[in-house]
């Protein structure tokens, strides 16, 4: 059988919370973006709710990378040092796959078409403002992660994992 690198055997290296997270602050972003532009005096359009797909592709594509550079340090580093390397290693690919995202729909706001124009407003700063909470949330969200992975703690609950041989010497002592 094929061994899958997402697939953990370990349950303290499990990250749940951090996938729920990931896929939460796009629509964190949304809601930020949509109460920013109508608190600007934007008219809400129907086209833009298309913009979540946009925004939920290019925040989890971040979140992805983000997990695969945090997978690639060592447990037995202390968690700041784990996160600046991480961030080290991604920072700059996400900057630029949000910059470029973002400044393609400001691009398109130069469009004649009004619905055109909020469509590309309300994503470029959905993504923006995407990008800033992953830096800011979800950096938080792996930095308590790393603790958790650090006190062998499981990842779903929270509790402490068993130590087996505490447990195989608790059942020999049964019999």
């Amino acid at each position: 059988m094929r061994d899958f690198p997402s697939a953990r055997r370990d349950p303290s290296r499990a990250k749940p919370w951090e996938s729920l997270v990931g896929c939460l602050i796009p629509l964190l972003a949304l809601v930020s973006t949509t109460g920013l532009l109508c608190w600007c005096g934007w008219k809400f359009q129907s086209i833009i709710v298309a913009a979540f797909f946009l925004v939920l592709s290019v925040g989890v594509d971040d979140v992805f990378i983000l997990l695969r550079a945090w997978d690639r340090t060592s447990v037995d580093e202390e968690v700041p040092e784990r996160l600046a390397v991480t961030l080290e290693e991604c920072g700059p690919s996400i900057l630029i796959s949000s910059i470029t995202n973002a400044m393609a729909f400001f691009i398109g706001m130069t469009s004649q078409t009004p619905a055109v124009r909020s469509f590309s407003l309300y994503s470029a700063l959905a993504i923006s403002i995407c990008f800033l909470y992953q830096l800011i949330m979800f950096s938080a969200v792996l930095a308590a992660g790393g603790y958790r992975e650090r006190n062998g703690w499981q990842s779903l609950v929270c509790w402490k994992k068993a130590n087996p041989k505490v447990s195989r010497v608790a059942s020999m002592d049964l019999l």
